[in-house]
């Protein structure tokens, strides 16, 4: 297959903090895949743990699971109806054979990988390489930014399933940054009443209340459990997805006997002191929500029919070469910052 160009650039994380803009190969698309020209890329939180090194990784490693972009080749001549259209896609890589897969668990695959968390380059580089089983046509009128922001809006979209949130239901949603935000516009759209926010940045707690919450607190203000009190005593479910110890706290505070709590957040190996009485008295159902695939082609129905404007979130553009600035900017969240984006310009 002749490859537009030979070398791309792409920014390299080597597990001690440091990033780097290097000229890399191409990858070389293999049958079943498809040869993206990025457009966007989220900068995620977890892409700060892995530049950091606190995520296990094959470094160096070109970072970014949240991407959008035009294929340009793909490895299969019976995939060449992909070429030139706009897509985002999914990041699991698996066999697609063993049992684990054929039941759904791609994540329980032998030799599962993610795009932007192994050997598969993300989108932090001009050109990435996905499996065509996992891409997802854009609209012309769904932006790349749009496209680049269905990963977490899937994610969002599946913690609000797993919490059971259902029409006229109470939630409690911990953690402002973007994922919470998309947490509260899910649950809104699905029917939520009363919801609360809690975090510590003025300007996302009032985007939370745009989004459809009742209360926006800020918690080292305010106690959470207080407010959620006085407002409907406790919550049917809990959210948590701040990965903070204090988060889990205010979560056990909040959530209604018989009620739901699910962790959406990383914890980087923080820990948490709690009794299980706590759990096990008020017959709390307590859930894991890490791997949570297959949710990306809702999420852009969702976009699609305007019940969710997750591109309210991007307040910060980078290009590849500010690489050092868009990631100061995505660990400090300076004033006014939600979420930042690798991209040209919005489109």
């Amino acid at each position: 297959m002749n490859l537009i160009a030979k070398t791309m650039r792409a920014v390299l994380a080597d597990g001690s903090g440091g990033t780097l803009l290097e000229t890399v190969p191409v990858p070389d698309p293999e049958p079943g895949w498809a040869l993206v020209r990025v457009e966007c890329c989220g900068v995620c939180s977890t892409d700060l743990e892995l530049v950091a090194g606190s995520i296990d990784a094959p470094f160096p490693i070109v970072p970014g699971h949240e991407w959008s972009g035009v294929v340009v080749a793909v490895g299969a001549e019976e995939d060449a109806g992909w070429i030139s259209r706009r897509v985002a896609g999914e990041n699991e890589v698996s066999c697609m054979r063993c049992e684990a897969c054929l039941a759904g668990r791609v994540r329980l695959c032998s030799s599962y990988e993610q795009i932007g968390f192994s050997a598969r380059s993300g989108g932090y580089a001009e050109l990435l390489s996905a499996p065509v089983a996992g891409l997802h046509e854009l609209p012309s009128h769904v932006s790349f930014t749009q496209g680049a922001l269905l990963e977490p809006l899937a994610v969002a979209m599946a913690l609000v399933a797993r919490a059971r949130v259902r029409l006229a239901s109470t939630l409690t949603v911990i953690g402002d940054g973007p994922l919470g935000l998309q947490v509260v516009a899910c649950a809104r759209a699905a029917g939520a009443r009363r919801i609360v926010l809690s975090g510590e940045h003025s300007e996302r707690l009032a985007m939370g209340v745009s989004f459809g919450a009742r209360e926006a607190v800020d918690h080292r203000r305010t106690p959470l459990r207080e407010v959620v009190a006085g407002l409907h005593g406790h919550s049917d479910a809990v959210i948590e997805t701040s990965g903070s110890p204090g988060g889990f706290d205010d979560a056990l505070a909040c959530v209604a006997p018989e009620g739901r709590i699910v962790l959406g957040g990383y914890f980087a190996s923080r820990r948490v002191t709690w009794s299980p009485d706590l759990v096990h008295l008020g017959n709390i159902c307590l859930e894991g929500a890490g791997n949570l695939p297959g949710w990306m082609g809702t999420a852009l129905s969702a976009v699609c029919d305007g019940l969710v404007a997750s591109e309210r979130l991007v307040t910060h553009r980078y290009r590849l070469d500010q690489h050092r600035e868009a990631l100061v900017a995505a660990r400090e969240r300076p004033a006014g910052f939600v979420k930042a984006v690798f991209a040209p310009a919005p489109r």
